[in-house]
């Protein structure tokens, strides 16, 4: 709905920026509130926004949204749009809003997986500002900066936490790290379920509903969840849905690549970016059934409708020569 509502909604560029700067400054927002939930709970042992299970003694930050990888992946996307407005625009606030809330986030949330997806936006935003021209060296030595001040303000509670979430990582044995084991299973027991319903699906979020960690020992007591956005689809709506998907995806990408060549948008740049590092966190942590990856979508679809109209009326406008 979020996808259908933001292209009724918006049809020209003001009513765009609008939308995308409300993006911003309420992720923002809600990295804000993430960042206090954390805080308040070293200081004062509170437990809103914390969740105290799920990676053993370390506190895990999801704030508002649905778990810490969630949040994680959410800031770290929001960390990439401010960084390429920032490269674009040059307003401090875009700055801080990168490094004060969208990498301190990111690294209050622990995850490892948005962690990795985070260094990457920011390589392939390199890339491309090198293309167009737009860093130079004063530029790099602040990003480098407040990269360094977001760095300073969250290592030394959470530098030993991460240490302990790495240690876990062996390629030789995987099993050893007990969230690897957990999407495992869960992983192994879809593709199960894929084969009795592979062309419709099993329908929308229906795993949990075959699945029960009781029937492998009393020590499992949490809910079933498939990580992976492929196989997600692929057990819910079956190679119809997944096919449909990953056309609808395959083709808002294309035709966003297609705009910015014909006319550069740092919005819609900024969009495309943070899509990579969802692209990369929803591997490990599903999304797609809660609301905010629709509204990224929504908005890279109106900004590509927007640009098509305007690039249009400039046809039409165009003196016709004898």
């Amino acid at each position: 709905l979020p996808y259908f509502f933001l292209r009724l909604l918006i049809r020209d560029w003001e009513r765009f920026r609008w939308a995308f700067k409300a993006l911003l400054w309420i992720g923002a927002a809600v990295c804000m509130y993430a960042s206090v939930a954390l805080y308040s709970h070293l200081l004062f042992g509170t437990s809103f926004g914390i969740d105290l299970e799920q990676y053993g003694d370390m506190p895990a930050t999801y704030g508002l949204q649905f778990e810490p990888n969630i949040l994680g992946a959410y800031s770290a996307a929001l960390a990439i749009m401010m960084l390429v407005m920032y490269l674009h625009q040059r307003e401090r606030k875009y700055l801080i809003g990168y490094a004060g809330f969208g990498l301190v986030t990111l690294g209050v949330s622990l995850s490892r997986a948005a962690l990795g997806a985070a260094a990457v936006g920011i390589g392939v935003i390199a890339i491309v500002a090198l293309r167009r021209r737009l860093i130079n060296r004063q530029i790099i030595l602040r990003v480098v900066a407040a990269t360094l001040g977001a760095f300073l303000l969250v290592a030394p509670v959470f530098l030993p936490y991460y240490t302990q979430r790495f240690a876990t990582i062996d390629i030789s044995d995987p099993t050893t790290d007990p969230n690897t084991v957990t999407r495992a299973v869960q992983v192994l027991s879809a593709l199960d379920e894929v084969e009795k319903h592979p062309i419709f699906g099993g329908g929308v979020s229906s795993f949990q509903l075959a699945f029960d960690w009781q029937t492998l020992g009393t020590e499992w007591e949490d809910q079933g969840w498939i990580g992976n956005t492929e196989l997600r689809v692929l057990h819910d709506t079956g190679i119809v849905g997944l096919l449909v998907f990953l056309a609808f995806l395959f083709s808002l990408a294309r035709q966003s690549l297609k705009q910015l060549k014909r006319e550069f948008s740092p919005e819609l740049l900024a969009l495309l970016c943070s899509g990579v590092v969802y692209s990369i966190t929803f591997q490990a942590t599903e999304g797609t059934l809660l609301a905010f990856p629709w509204v990224q979508l929504g908005l890279i679809g109106c900004a590509v409708s927007v640009m098509r109209q305007e690039g249009q009326h400039e046809l039409l406008a165009e003196p016709v020569s004898a």
